[in-house]
């Protein structure tokens, strides 16, 4: 997993790779909200033969 904690203004994002091969993970990235309910969030994921990004995600 990947924190930044550097006190710059870089938006803040985490990965997770995979334990058993690290070329196949999923980065979380560029929280942003537009109401009190909500957060939205682009998801990158990535594999061998496979790059993909879903540009919003809301939880």
């Amino acid at each position: 997993m990947t924190s930044l904690d550097d006190g710059t203004d870089v938006r803040s994002r985490v990965t997770i790779r995979c334990q058993g091969n690290a070329s196949i993970g999923v980065t979380f990235c560029d929280r942003f909200n537009f109401d009190a309910d909500s957060v939205h969030y682009p998801v990158e994921l990535w594999a061998p033969g496979l790059t993909a990004r879903v540009n919003e995600v809301v939880a």
